[in-house]
């Protein structure tokens, strides 16, 4: 693969990226059509390029990805096209600079969310309802329902516009002189 194909993966990611933010903020939508397509041409890329261990780097990528933000579609945190998105953005970038991207892109769309609750007025509604989720867990083993229906609210936030500002602040931090934010979280990890 020559060097100008390698950068065929961000060009893919950016058209992605910049899809599902317009989409997601008019719509609250992130269509199949634009991250299905993205992650097949991230995966046929992977496997084209020749780059000894990249295919399972964008598959490990996937994978975490994809169990970290299905855990929080399951309680009712996001919704499914954000799982899909970040998915998609995993097969393109690989590991380990999916997890920066989760970082922060899990750091946007909580500053996000704690915004919008505040400026609708139901920053302590939210707050309890939280707290309420975080006792049935921990103490009871499970989940109260009831607490998890009520941040389906939530999902309603475009985390589209916030997964694509997280990928764009980890890949600008990336290809800098600072450390990437999971190594200054948890020491080396790439």
């Amino acid at each position: 693969m020559t060097n100008a194909a390698l950068y065929l993966p961000y060009i893919v990611l950016a058209i992605l990226l910049i899809s599902a933010t317009v989409t997601d903020w008019k719509h609250r939508k992130i269509y199949n059509k634009t991250t299905v397509p993205a992650f097949i041409i991230g995966l046929l890329l992977a496997i084209v390029s020749g780059v000894p261990g990249l295919v399972t780097s964008v598959l490990t990528a996937s994978a975490i990805a994809f169990g970290v933000f299905f855990v929080l579609f399951f309680f009712g945190l996001m919704g499914g096209g954000d799982v899909k998105l970040m998915t998609a953005v995993a097969v393109l970038t690989g590991y380990p600079l999916i997890l920066d991207i989760m970082l922060w892109g899990i750091l946007a769309g909580g500053l996000y969310s704690i915004l919008y609750v505040a400026i609708s007025g139901q920053l302590g509604s939210y707050m309890r309802r939280v707290a309420g989720m975080l006792y049935s867990l921990f103490i009871w083993k499970t989940l109260n329902t009831d607490q998890n229906a009520s941040t389906s609210d939530l999902a309603k936030i475009p985390y589209g516009v916030c997964i694509s500002a997280g990928t764009f602040i980890a890949i600008m931090l990336h290809h800098s002189p600072y450390p990437p934010l999971v190594n200054v979280l948890f020491g080396n990890a790439g």
